[in-house]
């Protein structure tokens, strides 16, 4: 479902000024209505991700040739470690990295999808797709050309591990990161899953988002057949028929533009919980755990990141009331410093502390 994604263009002008607007010490955005946050709620109901789960983390100090014996054992072919890749001047297998291009592009060679192709070749394919949407979409590099071999192991693995993850805390961790580097004087660009803040954007600020999908729905050979999509997918009726940057609001789409409505408090007409309740409910009914989760003021985990989760600065996003907030966890420029080369590659031991708040977080809500 996640690739129906994939069709959005993303508006930089939009992204730039939202990060403009972000705090990182304190993970909101700042405008003249108040603080507004992207939440564990957010990310579930606009994607269908769940957030309840193993934080994604492990040791990942394998060293590159286990990458390749992985590959091996799971896919069943080699990936040559000095022919260079066409297209990128590396071999596939490139410090740490795996070239998503080769993999694809091997794949499709010797897997041929049909009513009669074998079980383990169709898993193979699956395997080798979400590698690509994991690497490629949802945690990217700047190039989107390569995937961290950190996430082989967990990709190759078993599969109700993979399932049993907490995929939507990792993508609104990895957000949260983008946004606080974006943040700083000099950044220039942004990766990750920032579609979703796109999304997001659109369903808080209505004056930024196109005109109402619904407006547009009609048949789609792929969307239709979809039981309760995430809230997310209606905005592709609209892409699909008349395109996502078409904004009869406002056709300029220019990040001073941007930058002018937001100091304008009549200009952002904010919505601070757009979601229908039957969205609530059928989400809920999907992952029940969730649910307990979207109000917890926890660290959230993806291998060497940790950024904190504070719905108690935008509890009016959950329809309650605000009161003045307590003082946010110390540290956050420590988190920050500590990048994929750090030195200590066991982030299990390196980040305890946080891991065992995570997995006690329904203590620790708010």
């Amino acid at each position: 479902m996640l690739r129906h994604f994939m069709r959005l263009d993303i508006d930089n002008d939009l992204l730039t000024a939202m990060a403009e607007r972000w705090r990182p010490e304190v993970h909101t955005f700042h405008f003249p209505e108040g603080e507004m946050a992207i939440t564990h709620r957010d990310v579930a109901l606009l994607t269908g991700l769940p957030v309840t789960g193993e934080a994604i983390i492990d040791n990942s100090s394998k060293p590159e040739g286990d990458w390749g014996l992985l590959i091996l054992e799971h896919l069943g072919f080699n990936m040559p470690t000095t022919t260079p890749v066409q297209g990128v001047g590396h071999p596939p297998l490139n410090k740490g990295q795996v070239s998503i291009l080769w993999l694809v592009e091997h794949i499709q060679q010797e897997v041929n999808l049909g009513p009669d192709t074998p079980e383990d070749q169709v898993e193979r394919y699956a395997r080798v797709y979400l590698i690509g949407l994991v690497g490629g979409f949802l945690f990217p590099d700047k190039s989107n050309r390569w995937i961290q071999g950190m996430w082989l192991s967990l990709l190759l693995g078993d599969w109700d591990e993979i399932g049993g993850k907490s995929w939507g805390s990792a993508v609104l961790v990895g957000i949260y990161r983008e946004l606080c580097t974006c943040s700083r004087l000099g950044a220039k660009q942004a990766r990750g899953a920032m579609f979703i803040l796109q999304l997001w954007a659109w369903e808080h600020l209505p004056m930024l988002a196109p005109r109402d999908p619904r407006e547009f729905w009609g048949p789609d050979e792929e969307l239709r057949f979809l039981a309760n999509p995430p809230y997310g997918v209606k905005y592709f009726f609209l892409i699909r028929w008349i395109g996502a940057n078409t904004n009869d609001h406002q056709p300029e789409h220019s990040l001073l533009f941007y930058r002018a409505g937001f100091d304008k408090p009549w200009w952002n007409q904010v919505t601070w919980d757009p979601y229908p309740p039957q969205v609530v409910e059928i989400h809920r009914l999907r992952h029940p755990q969730d649910v307990e989760t979207w109000l917890c003021k926890v660290p959230l985990i993806c291998w060497h990141m940790v950024e904190w989760h504070l719905p108690d600065r935008a509890l009016r996003q959950y329809r309650m009331e605000q009161p003045i907030p307590a003082s946010p966890p110390q540290g956050f420029k420590e988190l920050h410093a500590i990048v994929l080369r750090h030195k200590s590659k066991n982030w299990i031991r390196k980040h305890e502390f946080y891991i065992n708040i995570w997995e006690n977080r329904t203590t620790w809500a708010v």
